[in-house]
């Protein structure tokens, strides 16, 4: 309906499912009674911050990151906006995630028990706000967060894009730069469900030690981790799990090895398209729930080929946000500052073990043809079982 070519161009990044737009488009759509009584559109923050405040806007990087947002005037998108019919007043202003959006209203500093002196400052995207809060916020530095999903981002001053959109480009809360990030549906949801659902572990140091006593791609075993279908570098909601090579020998600890291996061989995968785009990795810094685990560092460091330094920052997201604060509220003169101030210099480092990276270099050419073979069989089933 837009035409791909206005969609790379200007948005730079694949209109799909979960954004903004296509919530939106769907509910004026599938819901027209509904989209009719819509006065305003908000991220989660913001409408945190409306109820603080009273003020309704968002920030670049959450605006960009709705899908309706124009990457190259940074603004919002009349293109895209006109092109689907969609009313234009209910997209709210847009501020820099340092602005002050204004003070803790009377009613919230009842509901609270803040002063109503309290400047509420604009603040950003998760994902920004986990960068910063890790000190990611340098040209060739990248976070690798493990959480319920899995994502690889960095900051560039360059506003480069994969011309493919296999990844995306988002404005970032550092002023005048880019967020690159690539980004996965699968993480450490996926080890939830094989050790909550199939083998019966619920311990994670139990789960350590079980994949710890195992090699490189236990005999032969990869995972394809796609349980919630995948976005980078697929953008595909029909993608499946898939264990292959499975023989008699294996057991609950290769199945989890291999789970574990899935999730870092997927985000190589983001990894290798950001190198595609003229990203530079000079440091790698691990971050969220995966990054407690040794065994799941290492694997990183063997399958990026690259040293991964662990984060010692402890929630880094609330962090970032917390000096994003700061600095529009004039505690620090910038986010270099911040950083210097309140982020712990992470050291702990683990180094690329060269028979293991020897193993995994082979091991994921087979991990990436996968999917390519596979992809019409995973559209089938879901032919087979679509929801009527």
């Amino acid at each position: 309906k837009l035409g791909a070519e206005l969609v790379k161009t200007s948005v730079q990044n694949q209109i799909a499912t979960g954004f903004l737009l296509a919530s939106l488009y769907w509910t004026k759509t599938r819901r027209p009674e509904l989209y009719e009584r819509i006065a305003h559109v908000m991220l989660p923050k913001d409408y945190v911050k409306f109820r603080l405040c009273g003020r309704i806007a968002t920030d670049y990087s959450d605006a960009s990151g709705s899908t309706a947002f124009d990457s190259e005037r940074m603004a919002w998108s009349d293109a895209i906006i006109d092109g689907l019919g969609l009313k234009r007043e209910i997209f709210p202003e847009i501020l820099s995630s340092t602005d002050v959006a204004g003070h803790i209203t009377a009613q919230a500093a009842r509901d609270t028990g803040l002063s109503e002196r309290t400047l509420v400052v604009e603040g950003g995207s998760d994902q920004c706000m986990q960068s910063i809060g890790n000190a990611v916020i340098d040209e060739g530095v990248l976070a690798s967060n493990i959480g319920t999903s899995s994502l690889i981002s960095t900051p560039t001053k360059n506003c480069v894009y994969d011309p493919l959109l296999r990844t995306n480009t988002f404005a970032h809360v550092l002023p005048g730069q880019r967020c690159v990030v690539a980004a996965h549906l699968n993480g450490g949801s996926i080890l939830k469900w094989l050790t909550r659902k199939v083998i019966g572990v619920e311990d994670y140091n139990e789960v350590n030690r079980m994949v710890a006593s195992r090699g490189p791609c236990s005999n032969g075993l990869i995972f394809l981790p796609y349980l919630a279908g995948e976005r980078t570098p697929h953008m595909d909601p029909k993608a499946r799990g898939v264990f292959f090579g499975l023989n008699l020998d294996h057991d609950r600890a290769d199945m989890a090895r291999a789970v574990m291996e899935g999730v870092v061989f997927g985000m190589k995968e983001g990894l290798n398209v950001q190198r595609e785009m003229g990203i530079s990795c000079k440091r790698i810094v691990a971050a969220g729930g995966g990054a407690r685990s040794d065994v799941w560092l290492q694997m990183q460091a063997d399958i990026f080929e690259s040293p991964i330094f662990r984060s010692a920052s402890k929630e880094q997201a609330c962090l970032g946000a917390a000096m994003t604060a700061a600095v529009g509220a004039g505690e620090f003169s910038g986010f270099d500052e911040a950083c210097a101030r309140c982020v712990e210099p992470s050291t702990e480092v683990f180094n690329p073990i060269d028979e293991n990276v020897r193993i995994y270099r082979r091991m994921f050419d087979i991990f990436h043809s996968l999917y390519i073979n596979n992809k019409q069989s995973f559209a089938d089933i879901g032919e087979v079982f679509r929801v009527k």
